[in-house]
């Protein structure tokens, strides 16, 4: 326990050396009144003559009220000028906690604008746009149009990477949802295209209210766009399925060497001049085919411990051949593997 600080004044009688509150309010110094209330009240000022006023801190008990009178508190106080001292160490920790927050807070709204709801925006510019434009039909001749563009930048942007590459290195999820927006951006353009030219062609020649909507003028456009819209998603779906193609063989291409060969090695005297033609040659074939395609445990172990070791490092697939034979049969050589006749004699 310890002296309480708000205390009138210190109990001198106490025997605890480092004293203790005398328990009074420090206000009204243990009377309960307001005493500068009680002497208005003495000249009638406030009308309440013949009544103490009591004091506003303690509410007319006397006592203190951060002790409850007893003079001591839990804990330990310092005087006022070091209490101050740490309330205003902790209200400057507090406007420092404050600000990083601040801070961090603006930096994440700062990274979602531009890092998604931007893209967000652009790659769905199509669908917004007509929305927009069918809602709002005073703005529909401006409206419509952009709707188009967007479905345009859409088919661009989804085949060179733009803000859909940014949108999946952000967030991977964004992966499987962009060929979704891709093609309801496309309908939402085509939809855009067909209210612009049927608008354009009903300025210039109205159908009358008998015909409705699929009349036989509208019935034409619509089956225009969609053919357009058509020969838009199959061109998409083929260089799709043909760029995924191109991925998996630059990934077979890891194991192969390119070697050149003029054509008049292949064949003797057919087309002496330069022409010449790149084969795709895969390495651990070529040391399978120079064993004679050798059924040897040792050979076959070797070859498929380097390509593991390959497949998980940087070093060249001889060589990693080499060192995979020696560790499958230490006493094993290679001769006993490629013993052909082209490598006879070439290999210990």
């Amino acid at each position: 326990m310890s002296r309480c600080p708000d205390c009138e004044n210190i109990n001198v009688s106490s025997l605890i050396p480092s004293g203790k509150g005398n328990g009074r309010c420090k206000e009204c110094k243990g009377t309960g009144i307001d005493q500068a209330a009680s002497a208005l009240v003495q000249f009638g000022t406030l009308g309440l003559e013949g009544k103490n006023i009591p004091c506003k801190i303690c509410s007319g008990t006397g006592q203190c009220q951060t002790c409850g009178g007893t003079g001591e508190v839990k804990y330990h106080h310092t005087s006022p000028t070091s209490s101050s001292s740490e309330d205003n160490s902790s209200d400057g920790y507090t406007l420092i906690a404050k600000i990083i927050g601040f801070i961090l807070i603006v930096a994440a709204i700062v990274w979602f604008v531009f890092a998604v709801a931007i893209p967000l925006i652009a790659i769905n510019l199509a669908l917004i746009t007509l929305l927009v434009g069918l809602t709002r039909k005073g703005w529909n001749k401006f409206f419509f149009p952009l709707s188009i563009l967007g479905a345009i930048y859409i088919v661009l942007d989804y085949n060179y990477g733009w803000f859909t590459k940014t949108l999946v290195n952000n967030l991977s999820f964004f992966k499987v949802i962009i060929p979704i927006f891709f093609y309801i951006n496309i309908v939402a353009g085509l939809t855009a295209a067909y209210f612009t030219v049927r608008n354009i062609l009903n300025m210039k020649n109205p159908q009358s209210k008998d015909e409705g909507e699929f009349s036989k003028r509208n019935l034409v456009i619509m089956g225009c766009l969609l053919l357009i819209g058509g020969l838009t998603v199959g061109l998409q779906m083929y260089f799709h399925s043909y760029k995924n193609h191109e991925t998996q063989v630059g990934s077979q291409r890891n194991n192969e060497i390119s070697i050149v060969i003029p054509f008049k090695d292949i064949k003797n005297g057919v087309l002496k001049a330069g022409i010449r033609i790149t084969v795709a040659v895969s390495i651990p074939d070529v040391i399978h085919s120079l064993s004679g395609y050798s059924m040897n445990p040792t050979l076959i172990k070797a070859l498929q411990k380097a390509s593991e070791k390959e497949n998980t490092g940087t070093h060249d697939f001889v060589d990693l051949f080499f060192e995979s034979f020696q560790e499958v049969d230490p006493n094993a050589k290679l001769a006993s593997s490629f013993n052909t006749e082209e490598l006879k004699g070439m290999i210990n």
